[in-house]
Protein backbone atom coordinates (compact mmCIF):
# COMPACT_ATOMS: atom_id res chain seq x y z
CA UNK A 1 0.00 0.00 0.00
CA UNK A 2 3.03 2.58 1.18
CA UNK A 3 6.35 2.52 0.67
CA UNK A 4 9.04 4.42 2.25
CA UNK A 5 12.06 6.37 1.12
CA UNK A 6 14.16 7.74 3.52
CA UNK A 7 14.84 11.26 2.13
CA UNK A 8 17.22 14.35 2.84
CA UNK A 9 17.02 15.89 6.21
CA UNK A 10 15.86 12.57 7.79
CA UNK A 11 12.34 12.81 6.37
CA UNK A 12 10.63 10.39 4.77
CA UNK A 13 8.68 10.35 1.47
CA UNK A 14 5.68 8.16 1.57
CA UNK A 15 4.72 6.62 -2.29
CA UNK A 16 1.39 5.00 -2.75
CA UNK A 17 0.29 2.17 -5.42
CA UNK A 18 -3.73 2.45 -5.78
CA UNK A 19 -3.42 -0.36 -7.85
CA UNK A 20 -2.03 -2.58 -5.17
CA UNK A 21 -4.13 -0.92 -2.37
CA UNK A 22 -7.30 -1.64 -4.27
CA UNK A 23 -6.23 -5.29 -5.13
CA UNK A 24 -5.54 -5.73 -0.95
CA UNK A 25 -8.65 -4.15 -0.15
CA UNK A 26 -10.40 -6.55 -2.45
CA UNK A 27 -9.00 -9.54 -0.65
CA UNK A 28 -9.62 -7.90 2.82
CA UNK A 29 -13.62 -7.73 1.95
CA UNK A 30 -13.60 -11.29 0.88
CA UNK A 31 -12.09 -12.48 3.69
CA UNK A 32 -14.52 -10.41 5.99
CA UNK A 33 -17.24 -12.14 3.73
CA UNK A 34 -18.50 -8.18 2.89
CA UNK A 35 -21.27 -8.91 0.12
CA UNK A 36 -21.01 -7.47 -2.89
CA UNK A 37 -23.94 -5.07 -2.72
CA UNK A 38 -22.15 -4.04 1.20
CA UNK A 39 -19.38 -2.77 -0.99
CA UNK A 40 -20.76 0.73 -1.52
CA UNK A 41 -21.62 1.47 1.81
CA UNK A 42 -18.67 0.53 3.48
CA UNK A 43 -16.91 2.63 0.99
CA UNK A 44 -19.48 5.61 1.59
CA UNK A 45 -18.23 4.49 5.46
CA UNK A 46 -14.77 4.77 5.17
CA UNK A 47 -15.08 8.22 3.26
CA UNK A 48 -17.03 9.63 5.83
CA UNK A 49 -14.34 8.88 8.49
CA UNK A 50 -11.82 10.51 6.07
CA UNK A 51 -14.00 13.63 5.50
CA UNK A 52 -14.41 13.57 9.52
CA UNK A 53 -10.57 13.22 10.56
CA UNK A 54 -7.60 12.52 8.29
CA UNK A 55 -5.87 8.80 8.99
CA UNK A 56 -1.91 9.28 9.24
CA UNK A 57 0.80 7.51 10.37
CA UNK A 58 4.15 7.00 9.91
CA UNK A 59 6.91 4.00 8.60
CA UNK A 60 7.35 3.30 12.16
CA UNK A 61 3.78 2.42 12.53
CA UNK A 62 3.95 -0.09 9.73
CA UNK A 63 6.76 -1.51 11.62
CA UNK A 64 4.19 -2.18 14.30
CA UNK A 65 2.94 -6.14 14.38
CA UNK A 66 -0.50 -5.28 14.23
CA UNK A 67 -0.27 -2.55 12.21
CA UNK A 68 -3.02 -3.65 9.69
CA UNK A 69 -1.73 -5.48 6.39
Amino acid sequence: MAEWHDGENGRAVCTHDPVRTAFLVILLLEKEKVPRNSVGDVFKAVDDILGFQEVSHTARDEMNPSFPR
